[in-house]
């Protein structure tokens, strides 16, 4: 999400909660927030690879339900997103992989 007021522009890596919107007024309440400047690059990093790893491989057992496999999703749409945010606030080079992600 990016909020901008005048010519300064803050991003910010958004999960979950709801978003009003009006005419002149934009109202987001959120799960979770991150300013684009605190995102940790390598732990987010380290959780999209473990995400990916387990859906790969099934988690340790092997067979990992639905739902599990469902949450692991979302676990990596949410580092994802914090890569994204936290890789363009700070001009480094995307993520292989994530120019089209969600």
């Amino acid at each position: 999400m990016r909020v901008v007021a005048g010519d300064v522009e803050e991003t910010f890596a958004v999960g979950g909660g709801v978003l009003e919107v009006r005419p002149d007024c934009i109202t987001v309440l959120a799960d979770v927030a991150e300013h684009a400047d605190e995102v940790d690059i390598v732990r987010a990093q380290a959780a999209r690879d473990r995400a990916i790893s387990f859906l790969e491989d099934g988690g340790p057992s092997g067979e990992a339900t639905p739902e599990i496999r469902h949450n692991i999703s979302l676990a990596l749409e949410r580092a994802n997103v914090r890569l994204r945010v936290g890789s363009k606030r700070r001009h480094e080079p995307s993520v292989p992989g994530l120019e089209d992600a969600g």
